[in-house]
């Protein structure tokens, strides 16, 4: 397909935003951020605790809960309005 101007059109770019769009409105993309959390948390702290008491194990998941926050806004960039 072709536009006014001559450029090449892609026809399945249209249905490639429609889907991005859904994806943000229907808060598929939610799931995937989870699913994310719990690799990293896995991958850095391990897949098990290590605490035998149930009161030490909330601490313990607390802790690595603390530690991962801690470590993904270091990678967060700071977004502030720019004055025009």
């Amino acid at each position: 397909m072709i536009d006014r101007r001559g450029r090449v059109l892609d026809p399945a770019s249209g249905r490639r935003r429609e889907r991005l769009q859904w994806k943000r409105e229907s808060g598929y993309h939610r799931q995937g951020t989870v699913e994310n959390a719990f690799f990293r948390y896995k991958q850095i702290i391990g897949p098990r605790l290590r605490a035998r008491d149930r009161r030490a194990q909330e601490v313990e998941a607390l802790r690595a809960r603390n530690i991962l926050n801690r470590m993904v806004g270091f990678a967060r960039p700071e977004s502030y309005p720019i004055g025009v």
